[in-house]
């Protein structure tokens, strides 16, 4: 029997910072913080800076 996982109470360091969500591919950007790929990439493509630092990227 397989058993849930409950990802809501992981701590911050494996939620990212734009989703809020367990990352399940982590990425390193050029600001310096890490983000899921998937949200960072949607992110960058609607703008072109820092959703942490708000410095173009």
């Amino acid at each position: 029997m397989e058993s849930e996982v409950d990802f809501s109470t992981a701590p911050s360091i494996f939620q990212c910072p734009i989703s809020l969500k367990v990352m399940e591919e982590p990425v390193f950007a050029a600001d310096g913080f890490i983000y899921d790929r998937k949200f960072i990439e949607l992110w960058l493509h609607e703008n072109q800076v820092s959703p942490m630092t708000n410095q173009p990227m």
